[in-house]
């Protein structure tokens, strides 16, 4: 069983991006990871985000974007940062499994809506193994 404290403390410096067309979502997202890390930056859509992740250099940590959304999605997202080999962690969201095999190799994790506090505790874990922290 992960420790919860143990986790939040191991996460809370780290620097988050949340990207989600439905800002519902999007606010509730925020409003939860809040709670886990001190710095969470929200973008509406891929390009936003891609616009946000270059004026920020790059210094995301992690990244959550939901895998369909207008214009840029977010599997484009993850296809544009790992051409600049981004040191993220990147989860996609969704609510269907059924992706193409080559771009599930675009990112770390994926997640099923509706997002369970499990799933994200998990990714969490995942996170701090692959920093070290």
């Amino acid at each position: 069983m992960i420790d919860l404290k143990s986790l939040k403390e191991k996460v809370q410096n780290l620097k988050v991006l949340i990207v989600d067309d439905e800002e519902d979502v999007l606010s509730t997202t925020e409003e939860f990871f809040n709670k886990l890390f001190k710095n969470v930056d929200k973008a509406k859509n891929g390009q936003e985000a891609l616009e946000l992740y270059k004026k920020e250099n790059g210094s995301y940590d992690l990244i959550i974007s939901d895998a369909n959304m207008p214009g840029m999605d977010g599997w484009s997202l993850f296809r544009e940062l790992n051409k600049n080999k981004t040191g993220a962690f990147l989860v996609i969201v969704t609510g269907s499994v059924e992706q193409d095999g080559e771009d599930r190799c675009l990112c770390e994790s994926i997640l099923l809506k509706p997002l369970q506090l499990e799933h994200i505790v998990e990714v969490l874990d995942k996170l701090v193994t692959k920093k070290g922290l």
